[in-house]
């Protein structure tokens, strides 16, 4: 056995330095500058690869034969104790065979063709990056454009159009907010009802407090003057009062009583503490009235703010909660930085039928997942999405650049509300889609995503928003409108969401997704517009691979068997030089015929079994491969 290694051993370096030198000597597509060498290189892994099982198959033939050139007097009849050990060691060499041809059909060879696209495709990626961050500068969107330009030099570090397009885009997107604050500021700040007083939204009991604690709470706070905690401890429990809860009076008392505390004149020790309370008080009215992302902004400028000597423990609890709602409705841009290096998925694409009759088409040109712990999160790239009525006729679609993927819990959701969006009952999690995405740290510009609608798949409520004619909602009407109105911000898919990571994987072909991925989702292609028996047919394919060359292997011990060299003095000749690569390309004929018929047969055993393919297939090829056992035992010298 270990002679049979050590030439198979030198057989496949040698295949591997012609494989990379061959490629050194082909020509490249237009690549970026310095990326040349590396994909020559990766060019001629992926023909050594692409060859391994050629390799190893011609090679355990060619080793056997000189492996069992002597030494074979203990076969002199069928089904020999001498046969028996050889088939033991061959199995051995042969399961160790497998395990390499299967690790490189489904990582090595994915992962090396991966990274030669990504070097094919980035010189038009740069360039599409640069053309669109120039369009969005010309168009008035300075963060898209820096988003773009921020890609661009993702894709190309040290590329200088890049870097000056960067700056170009940095220094517009920093005036535009200026602009947006010196607007907001001439606003004289809104005021809140008697109604957002009492029964403002969006105070959240995250720790589960009773209705009698939570006026405890104010109760101390107000004891302690502190009148911001005594009316947001007695807010939330009138939140948390249901329409008969005999607290509810006292809770509502409470809440006005700490109001008109906040309320009232109060005298500072210098203008910088009345404007800090000025800002304070605004931050809190805004929190109030759901206005979360200019709440979280007076906040985070009061956290950093030098008016202060000592921290602020209201202002990081208040700034606290409307973080958390800005993060229920928006992402940060800073979230996608880096993202063109960390995405793991391309191209997905699939279709989804509502609950109402309507068709969504989705396509991402990117994805990157991240883990957290709050769940799992997937950030895409480039997310377009087309709606079609019961008839097959466009109603609307929009194009977002970057947009944040949240498994929402299933059960957060009514009854009602489940019905209406379509979700099963078994399902757990659901995607959430963020559509906007603003920045962290500096007020005035919010990401969204451009509109396009057909005037007759448009909604009266958004006619009206638009000012369109409603002679134009005729069935023979073709206007398509481009519109910066907004209909939504963020979206819940029906479906599961183990269902959208596994979708990932499927756009990029059957061929390509994890193993484990395609056995749960051949029943459910079809519901994603994907074909289910072309994905059972490659199931079958992948998971028989392994015993499919198993029994290959076989069949190549009983050549090598069979025309043993006769020389039993001969260790090496000069004429194997020329016949090993003879040899070696026969094989390749001959193990690609077979990789025909065994496709062919799999796609039969489909059409014949359905959903019991796999488990028909895992049969006959059983068979085969103690028919091929069989046939090795019953070799003799």
């Amino acid at each position: 056995m270990k002679k049979i290694l050590v030439c198979m051993g030198i057989y496949t370096t040698l295949v591997f330095i012609l494989c990379t030198g061959v490629s050194f000597f082909q020509s490249v597509p237009v690549l970026l500058e310095g990326a040349a060498a590396g994909y020559r290189f990766l060019r001629g892994t992926e023909y050594f690869l692409s060859l391994l099982p050629v390799i190893f198959i011609s090679g355990i033939t060619f080793a056997c034969s000189i492996q069992w050139q002597k030494g074979t007097a203990d076969s002199a009849v069928r089904f020999s104790h001498g046969m028996t050990v050889r088939f033991k060691n061959i199995l051995i060499v042969s399961l160790f065979i497998v395990f390499i041809l299967m690790l490189n059909t489904e990582i090595f060879i994915p992962s090396v063709k991966a990274q030669i696209v990504q070097k094919e495709n980035a010189p038009v990626e740069l360039e599409e990056s640069l053309a669109t961050s120039k369009i969005m500068l010309q168009k008035g969107r300075p963060l898209l454009a820096l988003q773009y330009a921020q890609k661009a030099c993702d894709i190309a570090p040290d590329d200088i159009y890049a870097n000056r397009q960067l700056h170009l885009a940095q220094n517009s997107a920093d005036l535009a907010r200026d602009r947006e604050l010196h607007e907001q500021s001439r606003v004289k700040p809104q005021q809140v009802s008697e109604k957002a007083k009492v029964s403002a939204a969006g105070i959240f009991n995250e720790k589960g407090y009773s209705v009698k604690e939570l006026i405890e709470k104010s109760k101390t706070a107000a004891a302690s003057g502190d009148w911001f905690n005594a009316h947001y401890w007695a807010q939330i429990a009138v939140q948390c009062c249901e329409g008969t809860e005999t607290n509810r009076t006292e809770a509502i008392s409470a809440a006005n009583d700490a109001w008109n505390k906040l309320n009232e004149p109060k005298a500072f020790g210098s203008e910088k503490e009345r404007a800090y309370y000025e800002k304070k008080y605004e931050g809190y009215k805004l929190l109030l009235s759901r206005d979360f992302l200019k709440s979280y902004y007076i906040f985070l400028s009061l956290e950093s703010s030098s008016q202060t000597i000592e921290a602020d423990p209201d202002v990081e609890e208040f700034l606290s909660l409307a973080k958390k709602g800005v993060e229920s409705m928006y992402f940060f841009f800073d979230e996608t930085d880096g993202m063109i290096r960390m995405e793991n998925t391309h191209n997905i694409y699939f279709a989804l039928s509502n609950s109402d009759g309507t068709k969504t088409v989705f396509y991402i040109k990117g994805a990157m997942d991240v883990k957290g712990n709050g769940g799992s999160v997937r950030y895409l790239e480039s997310l377009d999405v087309v709606n079609y009525g019961r008839n097959g006729v466009f109603r609307y679609a929009f194009h977002a650049p970057y947009a944040k993927v949240i498994e929402q819990n299933a059960a957060d959701f009514s009854a009602n509300a489940r019905t209406l969006m379509g979700l099963a009952k078994e399902w757990k999690s659901v995607p959430f889609v963020q559509l906007c995405s603003v920045s962290r740290t500096g007020e005035g510009i919010i990401t969204s995503p451009e509109f396009t609608f057909k005037e007759t798949g448009i909604p009266d409520k958004i006619v009206s928003e638009l000012g369109f004619s409603k002679a134009g909602n005729d069935a023979g009407t073709e206007t398509n409108i481009k519109s910066e109105f907004i209909p939504f911000t963020s979206m819940i898919l029906p479906m599961p969401y183990s269902d959208f990571a596994v979708i990932s994987e499927a756009s990029s072909g059957a061929q390509q997704m994890p193993l484990y991925f395609l056995a749960g989702f051949v029943k459910k292609a079809v519901h994603y517009g994907f074909s289910a028996e072309v994905f059972s047919e490659i199931l079958v394919t992948r998971a028989m691979y392994p015993l499919f060359m198993l029994i290959i292997c076989i069949m190549c011990a009983v050549a090598g068997w069979n025309y043993r060299i006769s020389d039993k003095s001969a260790l090496f000749k000069f004429s194997w030089l020329i016949i090993i690569p003879l040899y070696g390309f026969l094989m390749f004929i001959i193990l690609n015929s077979c990789y025909y018929l065994f496709g062919m047969l799999n796609y039969l055993i489909v059409g014949i079994f359905g959903m019991g393919a796999l488990a028909a297939a895992t049969v006959f090829y059983t068979i085969l491969f103690a028919l091929a056992s069989l046939n090795f035992l019953s070799r003799k010298n």
